[in-house]
């Protein structure tokens, strides 16, 4: 026979000649059942920034020994689990702010399933100031010139502007 699950869930159905229907549920314990894995460090969250890599390790223990099969499901696009070393990668891209939802880990012996689910938060990188393109031109030693820098940061961040390659 085919070992079974510790808990063991029954649900009963019951018909009438007219249609009617009346069900119930119940959970068996089987003494020396196999009892299902269990994740020993899941993310209650992962949290981290555009452009950079999360790596998420996916520990699991059965109780049992048994060798265990582990995947992930609903990942945001580009995230991919290697099943090698059980561990989620992700490097969002520079326009991947949000939250995604019920990224959903998931472990296996054979005979019982364990899920786990959590949320990746994805806040938006800093984007970089961007300086409007001066013009070409040609001065002579000794003529004075004025020339208003115009730059603006898509994050609305307050600029400062510097250089060490000015002259004297």
């Amino acid at each position: 026979t085919a070992p079974l699950a510790a808990q063991q869930e029954v649900e009963l159905y019951v018909f009438d000649s007219r249609g009617g229907m009346a069900s119930q549920t119940w959970t068996i314990q089987v003494t020396g059942g196999n009892q299902a894995p269990r994740f020993t460090s899941p993310p209650g969250e992962a949290r981290m920034t555009e452009n950079e890599t999360l790596e998420v390790s996916i520990d699991v223990d059965d109780p049992e020994g048994d060798s265990v099969d582990v995947w992930v499901e609903n990942l945001p696009p580009g995230a991919f689990a290697d099943s090698e070393t059980s561990t989620l990668w992700w490097s969002p891209g520079s326009d991947a702010a949000g939250i995604y939802r019920d990224v959903t880990l998931v472990a296996s012996d054979g005979i019982n399933v364990t899920r786990h689910v959590f949320d990746l938060l994805v806040s938006q990188a800093d984007r970089p100031p961007q300086i409007d393109v001066s013009p070409e031109f040609t001065l002579r030693e000794g003529d004075q010139w004025t020339y208003r820098i115009s730059a603006a940061d898509p994050d609305g961040d307050r600029l400062l502007f510097t250089s060490d390659a000015l002259p004297p």
